[in-house]
């Protein structure tokens, strides 16, 4: 591929991540790779590898059956891109099943989709993930094999797929997390795949142990539905098979105190004292005074003022 050629599909790779959904962009970008690269098919996703277990997900395919998806991860164990490439970071390989050293099954599920050459790569998504971003494309018969110069050039191209699919759908979820919010897509062993950068640190604000959190994420990841801690609502919802969407966001000050804390914090602000809030609620004052502790001590403040200004345009 020549350089202006190259240099031209990331620019509009990455214009189109900003300004596309990621199911929009997945489009665009086997659109604009097909303009750089000669194929038939081609099915790409996240895949992670634990042992014998490949996990894949966010997939999506081009001019393949439906029951291709299926079929392609029941082969995955004895895929020979994932057996060769596994451990690596960047990593692209051609191959003819034909001519290849490959399994019976492998064989068989390449001829039951009219693949006869094929170029497979993938490219770890970032330190902190244990997720690729991994893309195979399909000639079928009667059609020149792909050549090493063609790895070479899809291995390179590969980098700027994976950054542009991921800027999209970080755009989705800063967009969906909301303007005080973070939010992260979880696997099902409760992996974070992609998170926005605040996540983990908005999470330390509910001031759980690692063990206590990670207890937290992994009931609601698996159960889904809601969650209200002490600083912080935490909603869970199916994204795509395998994924789940997790949002965290601050829990209003208000919601913070019990129904009667509101009524005496309202008295507060209101200017009353402890003796005027007692008498007006019936109660003693060691009650009330115990009541503004519990107050501050929920919203962080020490004085009435502060509290003032922490709950300033929360009423």
């Amino acid at each position: 591929m020549k350089l202006e050629r190259f240099s031209d599909l990331v620019l509009r790779l990455t214009a189109s991540a900003v300004d596309m959904s990621p199911a929009d962009f997945r489009q665009r970008m086997v659109a604009l790779l097909g303009e750089a690269v000669d194929f038939d098919a081609a099915w790409w996703g996240w895949s992670s590898f634990a042992g014998n277990k490949v996990n894949i997900v966010n997939s999506g395919r081009y001019r393949m059956p439906p029951e291709f998806e299926a079929a392609a991860k029941a082969v995955a164990p004895i895929d020979p891109f994932i057996r060769h490439g596994r451990n690596l970071p960047v990593f692209a390989l051609t191959l003819t099943p034909r001519e290849a050293a490959v399994s019976e099954d492998y064989l068989a599920f390449s001829e039951r989709f009219g693949i006869a050459t094929m170029m497979n790569g993938h490219c770890r998504l970032d330190q902190s993930s244990a997720y690729h971003f991994f893309m195979s494309i399909y000639r079928g018969p009667e059609r020149p094999v792909f050549e090493t110069q063609d790895a070479a050039n899809f291995e390179i191209i590969l980098r700027h797929l994976e950054q542009g699919l991921s800027l999209s759908v970080r755009t989705e979820l800063r967009a969906r997390a909301g303007r005080n919010g973070e939010a992260a897509l979880f696997d099902e062993d409760v992996q974070i795949v992609r998170a926005t950068p605040g996540f983990d640190a908005m999470l330390e604000t509910e001031g759980l142990s690692s063990r206590r959190a990670a207890a937290l994420l992994k009931q609601i990841v698996r159960q889904g539905g809601h969650h209200r801690g002490r600083n912080l609502v935490l909603e869970a919802e199916t994204y795509k098979p395998g994924l789940t969407f997790v949002r965290l966001a601050r829990l209003a000050l208000w919601h913070r105190l019990s129904v009667q804390e509101r009524r005496v914090a309202e008295k507060l602000i209101a200017g009353a004292s402890a003796r005027q809030i007692s008498e007006a609620f019936g109660v003693s004052s060691n009650t009330v005074r115990n009541q503004i502790a519990s107050i501050y001590r929920r919203l962080e403040v020490k004085t009435r003022i502060e509290l003032l200004q922490r709950l300033s345009g929360e009423t």
